[in-house]
């Protein structure tokens, strides 16, 4: 049995039809299409296995003004004000550029703030925040596994000459 929640649906009932265990060992099934009432028509990754996947943000290019949801694919351009000044990287407490291409957000990033009148965001970057180089541990653990790591590099921006 398929269910649709729909934006507005109150929290706990939204949780009580995800949670909901069907007759037989059958579960209930729902996907949430919508954190911000855009995600419906958004062309979507899927990744292996169906159940989940990334979505690209509505408008693409990364504005540090608006929070990211995980999983979500985001576009910056050259022009964009992160790659051509930067700002003041949460992690690193320093002025990051980051570079122009295809990023996904490993976890949720919120808006930028203000702190102590400068502004500061956890800046998609490479390499990434706190990465401890060569992969260590058991299990394996390296450069993306950082707790600090809000931003996955997927690709360069295009470069288009005539």
């Amino acid at each position: 049995m398929i269910e649709q929640i729909r934006s507005g649906d109150g929290l706990n009932r939204v949780a009580a039809q995800l949670n909901r265990q069907g007759g037989g060992g059958r579960f209930a099934q729902a996907e949430v299409i919508a954190s911000r009432h855009q995600f419906l028509g958004r062309p979507r990754l899927l990744m292996g296995g169906g159940g989940g996947g990334w979505q690209f943000q509505s408008p693409a290019e990364l504005d540090p003004t608006v929070a990211v949801a995980a999983n979500t694919v985001v576009y910056l351009s050259s022009g964009n004000p992160l790659v051509t000044t930067g700002l003041k990287d949460l992690v690193a407490g320093a002025v990051i550029k980051s570079l122009a291409g295809l990023w996904v957000a490993k976890m949720a990033v919120p808006a930028q703030v203000t702190i102590a009148g400068t502004v500061c965001y956890n800046v998609p970057q490479l390499p990434y925040p706190g990465a401890p180089g060569t992969p260590a541990g058991t299990p394996l653990a390296g450069d993306l596994d950082g707790a600090n790591v809000f931003w996955v590099f997927l690709s360069q921006a295009p470069v288009c000459t005539p």
